[in-house]
């Protein structure tokens, strides 16, 4: 009987280690660089290490059934099989399974997704094992084609992102922590902290907010953009973003010419910058001060890297196993690998950093900086969602996977519990009174609606066509404390703006006459304020584009609580272009428009339409408006076509009604209910000088969150998914 040489197990024997603990993270890891605290530089031992370990018990199994050819041939194939299953999964049969960041995952909707695949993976492995016991000297042709395509695979997504190796620190960062006797400027970033949640916490936990001794809150506040990427830029310099140069163009530029580190270090400060993310500080000078992510400086220790490793072992794993299996390695913000390593009174995720954080500050932080002064900006991940810890900082999970307005009133809560703490930490070493202190949010939730009722506001009736995540995306919190000030916290009404942060911290330097006139008692009591709105849909989610999505301006007058404050303008800011004021709604033929695309549909949308998401757009509210600008000397008839469907809820609500008026005339209506072209003829009376204005007046709009769980409070009608104006001869 003939023994297989050991050099024909060699390569049969690396290809499943090979593919599922290389190809499968490295790939994860290229394609989600962002999410991850690390370096490869710092990974790529640690998957070497695994790589060989996986290899040494391949060979060992097939040494041991060395004298049985046909078990060491099964053997043979079931390895080389698999590794070509883990491959197919990990590389062709991906599925968008949304952020994987704690927010839950609906499992069920996959299962048609898990019985393809496991059909997949039994013929695979079937035909693999029997190939390698009929035609065994394939085995080696069949392994080298399977480490080539793993290599390609690795190739193919490292240039398909744009990661840039940088270099790693090797210093400590004491620094971090380093305070001074007398000079303090401290900045706590609360992130997707709701300024209506706030109130709604002193109104209902006063006990929260006992602590904020000396403060002002400013309870007409608004950011100007509703994502964190823009508005830190505008933070640190008071410069606006409008989508006329790449973004990191604009930030590098605005950080050179008008940060506040500058300023700070020109009056002898030392700058201390920690952020969840480096691309928003991409470009800020701290001279000799340190700015790097808050996962760098909660790991300096070996562990760090075992973590780092974990997770991007983790998302390899994810992304090779069949999904039936998948919530095996991933659930709720928590990872099979990751969370063996994670203290157990520490949530997982970005929240876990912030409590790992928040206790190195409480140990490490004192009073001994040899500079003129300190500034220190500290950015938390809390209150962003996933909404999954309490007040007290605990990880409490979210099996249904809703978000409810109580599960985020507790986060929020978790938020001020940090920012307590820090604030403590101070009055032990001796220096709050003298440290001036902001504490603000880059933006609101963009999920949850503004709730607030006083004598003359009631936003549960806002004004006609200003979205609710307009409004609660633009209500971020900003809380303001000067060197010495004492007393219960305050309320200030004034129209204060996130531009206006880079001043109140470098005021008192004296060093810009604008500056003279945003401190909190200077601050213009009638201003309009500019909220930028884009919608940061999936494609952006991985900050790698060069500009931001289409930008809508929006102007804010008088009480910002108020959404009839918020004016929609007709300025919008496309990508590399200059500012678009009434962009063209003429209309093309016979062309398709789809309402998901932002660029294609919004010059023909009024008001009553939702933000475009990845196959369609929702009408939210009773009304949803379109207008038409039609070629000059037309004369006919038009059709109409929508590709919709009605919102429909067994139970509550079976099909919408929806009344169809050209130019203030009722000419049809449609009862939608299944996915399908709807058509609307369109008589030539009632065209207006060449514009046609569409209104869909629509039966029975309902709220997901009054009727379920759901966090989703928009009025729902119409799923829109394309459009068509044709001309009809007469």
């Amino acid at each position: 009987m003939l023994l297989r040489p050991s050099k024909n197990i060699f390569l049969p024997a690396v290809t499943l280690p090979f593919v599922l603990l290389a190809v499968a993270p490295l790939t994860f890891f290229f394609g989600n660089y962002e999410e991850y605290q690390g370096e490869f530089s710092e990974i790529v031992l640690f998957l070497v290490r695994n790589v060989g370990i996986g290899w040494g018990i391949c060979m060992a199994l097939f040494w041991i059934f060395r004298r049985h050819p046909k078990t060491q041939n099964i053997l043979i194939g079931a390895v080389i099989s698999l590794a070509c299953c883990v491959w197919l999964q990990s590389q062709i049969l991906v599925w968008d399974f949304g952020p994987l960041d704690g927010r839950g995952i609906d499992w069920s909707r996959w299962f048609g997704h898990s019985i393809a695949e496991l059909v997949v993976w039994i013929s695979v492995l079937s035909l693999g094992i029997w190939a390698a016991v009929r035609y065994p000297r394939l085995t080696s042709t069949a392994s080298q084609a399977i480490v080539t395509l793993g290599v390609l695979s690795i190739a193919a997504s490292f240039l398909a992102s744009d990661y840039k190796p940088k270099p790693v620190k090797q210093e400590g960062y004491e620094g971090v922590f380093t305070l001074h006797p007398q000079n303090n400027t401290i900045l706590i970033l609360l992130d997707c902290f709701q300024l209506d949640l706030f109130v709604e916490i002193t109104d209902q936990f006063p006990e929260d907010v006992e602590f904020l001794d000396g403060f002002t809150f400013f309870k007409n506040h608004v950011t100007g953009y509703p994502t964190t990427y823009a508005n830190i830029p505008l933070m640190l310099t008071g410069r606006f973003y409008t989508n006329q140069e790449p973004i990191r163009d604009f930030a590098k530029r605005a950080y050179a010419e008008s940060s506040v580190t500058d300023i700070f270090a020109k009056h002898g400060y030392v700058s201390d910058v920690v952020t969840m993310n480096h691309l928003v500080v991409d470009g800020l000078d701290v001279g000799p001060g340190i700015k790097d992510r808050t996962f760098r400086i909660v790991e300096q220790s070996s562990d760090s890297l075992v973590m780092l490793a974990m997770l991007v072992t983790d998302g390899g794993l994810f992304r090779a196993a069949p999904t039936f299996l998948k919530d095996r390695i991933y659930g709720d913000g928590d990872w099979f690998f990751s969370k063996m390593l994670r203290e157990p009174d520490v949530p997982p995720g970005w929240h876990g950093t912030d409590v790992k954080f928040l206790r190195l500050f409480e140990r490490l932080s004192n009073v001994n900086s040899k500079a003129e002064g300190t500034f220190k900006y500290y950015h938390f991940a809390t209150p962003h969602p996933p909404y999954r810890i309490n007040e007290n900082l605990e990880y409490v999970g979210n099996s249904d996977g809703d978000d409810t307005r109580a599960e985020v009133i507790s986060q929020s809560r978790g938020g001020l519990t940090i920012a307590r703490r820090m604030l403590a930490r101070l009055r032990k070493l001796g220096i709050y009174d003298s440290s001036e202190i902001v504490i603000l949010s880059d933006h609101g939730t963009m999920t949850h609606v503004v709730e607030y009722t006083d004598d003359q506001i009631d936003t549960t009736n806002p004004t006609e066509g200003l979205p609710w995540y307009v409004h609660s995306s633009g209500m971020s919190l900003l809380l303001y404390k000067p060197k010495g000030s004492r007393g219960p916290l305050r309320t200030s009404n004034l129209p204060s703006h996130m531009s206006d942060v880079h001043c109140i911290l470098t005021n008192q330097f004296g060093e810009s006459d604008d500056c003279r006139g945003h401190t909190e008692e200077r601050i213009n009591p009638v201003r309009i304020r500019p909220f930028y709105l884009y919608h940061w849909t999936k494609e952006y989610g991985d900050w790698s584009k060069d500009y931001l999505p289409p930008i809508q301006k929006y102007e804010v007058t008088g009480d910002a609580l108020d959404p009839n404050s918020w004016r929609k303008t007709n300025i919008r800011y496309k990508q590399g272009a200059s500012p678009d004021a009434g962009r063209s709604n003429q209309i093309e033929f016979g062309v398709v428009y789809p309402f998901f695309s932002a660029d294609a549909a919004d010059p023909y949308l009024g008001k009553g339409w939702s933000f475009p998401e990845p196959t369609h757009r929702w009408s939210d509210g009773p009304i949803a408006a379109m207008n038409f600008r039609l070629p000059d000397g037309f004369h006919g008839d038009l059709l109409l076509r929508l590709n919709a469907s009605g919102f429909s809820v067994a139970g509550v609500v079976e099909f919408e009604n929806v009344q169809v008026v050209a130019n203030g005339v009722a000419i049809g209506s449609w009862q939608m209910q299944e996915d399908r072209w709807y058509e609307m003829r369109i008589p030539t009376d009632n065209l207006n000088d060449g514009a046609l204005g569409v209104e869909f007046l629509i039966s029975d709009p309902v709220a997901p969150c009054e009727i379920s769980t759901s966090s989703d409070c928009r009025k729902l009608g119409i799923m829109a998914r394309q459009f068509q104006l044709v001309a009809v001869p007469r």
